[in-house]
């Protein structure tokens, strides 16, 4: 049913707001769309767990390697520290006392080596000597040969260690010997 009724009134109310306050008033641009980068927008009173692995994520490589603060060093020391994270601990120290023990060993080995080589050296020295003193009664005996001035059975110096040659025989004495020639000396 409809009202012919034409002297019916209703009041229709229209609130208008001044442009400029309502731009004032009312941010009308689209920036829940757009990634936003204002520092201010981010309180780290509002910051969660989630949040610091995001942004941890997100700045990952920009994050310096090594550092006292604000570093991937920084962030694996003072964790580990917090955990009390050893890793390898146990392996790593095992590792440091057989290097120990391996230069200890090392070292005796060079000593026992550098003595070895004294001692040969020290016996070399003592057998040069005898060899040197045989060498010059050989030659006094030949000069004395030579010159027919021979009265005495020759014989090698004293206390010397070098054996001779003469087959099976042991070696002569040193003593002159007579062949075809006049008078040979077996050493």
């Amino acid at each position: 049913m409809i009202n012919n009724n034409k002297n019916t009134q209703a009041n229709l109310f229209k609130q208008v707001f001044d442009k400029d306050a309502f731009n004032n008033t009312i941010d009308n641009n689209f920036k829940e769309l757009l990634p936003s980068d204002d520092p201010s927008f981010f309180s780290l009173d509002l910051a969660t767990i989630g949040d610091f692995f995001e942004l941890y994520l997100r700045f990952f490589n920009e994050i310096p390697k090594l550092g006292n603060v604000n570093s991937h060093e920084y962030l694996a020391k003072t964790s580990g520290e917090y955990i009390n994270y050893q890793p390898q601990q146990a392996e790593i120290q095992a590792l440091l006392e057989e290097i120990t023990q391996l230069r200890e060993e090392n070292l005796q080995m060079r000593l026992d080596y550098a003595s070895a080589i004294q001692a040969q050296y020290e016996n070399s020295r003592e057998e040069i000597s005898a060899a040197q003193q045989l060498v010059n009664a050989s030659k006094e005996e030949v000069a004395a040969l030579q010159n027919n001035q021979l009265s005495t059975p020759l014989s090698a110096p004293a206390n010397t260690n070098l054996q001779g040659g003469g087959g099976n025989s042991g070696g002569g004495g040193g003593a002159p010997t007579p062949n075809s020639d006049g008078y040979s000396i077996q050493l």
